[in-house]
Formats: structure tokens, C-alpha cells, sequence
């Protein structure tokens, strides 16, 4: 079967949210606050209107919204923040953060940052909210301007980035290079390959049918993605844009059990159908109890390794090492137990 795909003129860059969290209490005094405003409107000199930008700012009597998250207008910008004055006391910064995660969620954009410029030391609170929101897949930094007691800002290093500044001339720069457009993403193309043999029962089968609905879900709308079933053979059983979900639910649904293992007929077959998509991000999922023939694996996955396949591997519950030998020999991921955040990791 022969698969051309025709792209379209891709763009200079992937879109992406930014969410400027900008400390307006005493401490931005001086020429903190007008260096830490000018270095905001220079990023936006930066972005072009797939961006999204947005200003919260907050100090010890509460936090506020000056731009609320939209395509980048320069005068627009400017303006609010000609309303912000250094003049509340310190604040808590993680208030600040929340309102800020809040603009985020309004986006589909992928990519999606939060910055926060603050010139207090007052981070209590910060972890707790930045945990909350692990699983939101956003990049946060911190740039402490002046600061009195920059140790302070050491307990958000294990929670993102944090750039001191003592120099304000370099604030903008360090703004400028933490909010980096991201590089172009290669598409995705993904293949599920699953174990369906009468070794797997229903339980095993219907986490199987989760993990790949799950990672489906979280598919950009420009990936492929494909569902090959085995047990002594296998068989396509669905394949197309990954944003017809219904389609790969209503496979998932009317597949049954039953027959020998095989893996390598499974992999072989995803082998074959990924060689069709040289400018993808191309990954195979392989979802088994392991128990089964080993001739050949390693193989066939280090060959598909070399076509820049990355084979990861689940195993179901009872599994056995055949599965943790061909997620290493794929240069992929092995898990065994924990299927509920496997989705995420799966595409990063």
C-alpha cells in the first residue's frame, strides 16, 4: 500500500499562550516596574497573531486581570499597562499564578507558558499551586528582579525555571529567552499494537482499550493514528486522523479475543505501515501480557529504531521481561503498573 502525504507550507513556528504574571506591590518600585512593562511590550514585538498573550498582576490586596488572554495588540497592551503603579504591599505570588492558570485554560493552544516577574520573596503557597497543576502541561518561570533574598525563589527550581536579575538591563533579555517560541513539532504518527490473544481476558483487554482512548484524546488534530490487533496474526483494524475518535472507539468496541500470542506479526505490521510517514514523529505502542514467542524481536525493533521508531511497550497486568526487552531495544518507555498518567508520557 502506498501512502503519500502533501503538506502544506508549514508556518515559521507553532503557536503558542503566554500569561505574564507581573508583581505590582512596593517592591517593583523605581524602575522595576517601568523596565519589568517595557520588557513586556517588546516580547509582544516578538509574537504575531496565532500567539495569545495575557497580563494578571497581583500585590498584597489582591491580584487583577490588565490584559486578558488574546491575540497580541501592542497599543492595547501598552495601555493597560500604563494603568499598573507600584504602590500595594507584598503579595502573595501565588494567587497570582492561579489567576494565571486560569487564563491558560481558556486555550487549546498546545503550547502554553507562564511567567511570573516579581520582586518579593514572598512565594508561600507557590508549590501547592503549581502542583495542583502538574498535569496541565504548562512551562513556568520565575524572574526575581532585585531581590533582597533570592534564596527564597529556590524552593520553585524542582517546579520550573527561575532567572535572578540584578541588572535590569537584562530583564528583557532573560524575558525574551525564557518565552522562546517552541520549535516546530513533526507531526505524530502512532500505532497501537494489542495483544488480544485468549491469555488477555476481559479486564486486561478493557485497560488496553483505555490507554489507547486515553492517548487518542490527547493526539494534536494533525496526527495519524492506527489500532493493529494480534494474537497469532494480526490485523488492522482501524487507521485515519487521529480526531476521528469515534472511529477508533467504535474498533475498540467490536474487538474480540481469542488465539495464540504473536508480537512480532503485530510489530511487523506497524513497521510497515509507519514506513509511509518519513517527516513524522512516528511511535509504536505495543500493549501485551508478554507471554509469547521472542524470536525475532529484537531485531525487527532495533531495525525500526534505526527508521526512527520509537517502540514503547505497557504490559498488562501478569506480564512477563519480553515486554521491558523490546521498550529498550525500541529506545522507548516500559511500564508495567500506574496506567492512569500513561497517556502523557507516552507522546512527549
Amino acid at each position: 500500500m502506498l501512502c503519500v502525504r502533501v503538506a502544506a507550507a508549514a508556518p515559521a513556528h507553532d503557536p503558542q499562550a503566554i500569561v505574564i504574571v507581573l508583581d505590582r506591590s512596593q517592591a517593583m518600585a523605581g524602575d522595576r516596574l517601568p523596565v519589568a512593562k517595557a520588557a513586556v511590550l517588546a516580547l509582544v514585538d516578538n509574537l504575531d497573531a496565532r500567539d495569545r498573550i495575557a497580563v494578571v498582576t497581583y500585590d498584597g490586596l489582591g491580584t487583577g486581570i490588565a490584559a486578558r488572554l488574546a491575540a497580541p495588540d501592542r497599543d492595547k497592551l501598552a495601555a493597560a499597562l500604563d494603568q499598573i503603579g507600584a504602590h500595594g504591599r507584598s503579595g502573595d505570588l501565588a494567587e497570582g499564578i492561579e489567576l494565571a492558570f486560569d487564563q491558560l485554560a481558556i486555550t487549546k493552544l498546545q503550547h502554553r507558558r507562564l511567567i511570573a516577574i516579581t520582586a518579593s520573596d514572598d512565594v508561600g503557597g507557590v508549590r501547592s499551586v503549581l502542583d495542583r497543576h502538574a498535569d496541565e502541561r504548562v512551562s513556568v518561570a520565575t524572574i526575581g528582579v532585585q531581590l533582597d533574598n533570592p534564596i527564597a525563589l529556590d524552593v520553585l527550581n524542582e517546579r520550573g525555571q527561575v532567572r535572578l536579575v540584578d541588572d535590569l538591563i537584562g530583564l528583557r533579555d532573560v524575558l525574551e529567552t525564557l518565552a522562546q517560541r517552541p520549535p516546530i513539532a513533526a507531526p505524530k504518527a502512532i500505532v497501537f499494537v494489542i495483544d488480544r490473544s485468549g491469555s488477555v481476558d476481559p479486564d486486561k483487554l478493557d485497560i488496553a482499550k483505555q490507554i489507547v482512548l486515553d492517548t487518542i484524546a490527547k493526539l494534536p488534530s494533525n496526527a495519524f493514528a492506527c489500532i493493529v490487533a494480534f494474537d497469532s496474526e494480526a490485523v488492522v483494524l482501524v487507521k485515519g486522523p487521529a480526531r476521528e475518535r469515534w472511529r477508533f472507539r467504535g474498533a475498540l468496541d467490536h474487538m474480540t479475543r481469542g488465539g495464540g500470542t504473536n508480537i512480532f506479526p503485530g510489530l511487523h505490521e506497524a513497521f510497515e505501515l509507519l514506513s509511509n510517514f518519513s517527516s513524522f514523529d512516528k511511535r509504536v505502542v505495543l500493549i501485551s501480557d508478554g507471554d509469547a514467542p521472542t524470536d525475532g524481536l529484537a531485531e525487527l525493533v532495533t531495525e525500526m529504531r534505526q527508521s526512527r521508531i520509537v517502540t514503547s511497550a505497557i504490559g498488562l497486568p501478569g506480564t512477563s521481561d519480553v515486554l521491558a526487552m523490546i521498550a529498550e531495544a525500541g529506545s522507548g518507555r516500559f511500564y508495567s503498573s500506574g496506567y492512569a498518567h500513561i497517556a502523557d508520557e507516552l507522546l512527549e
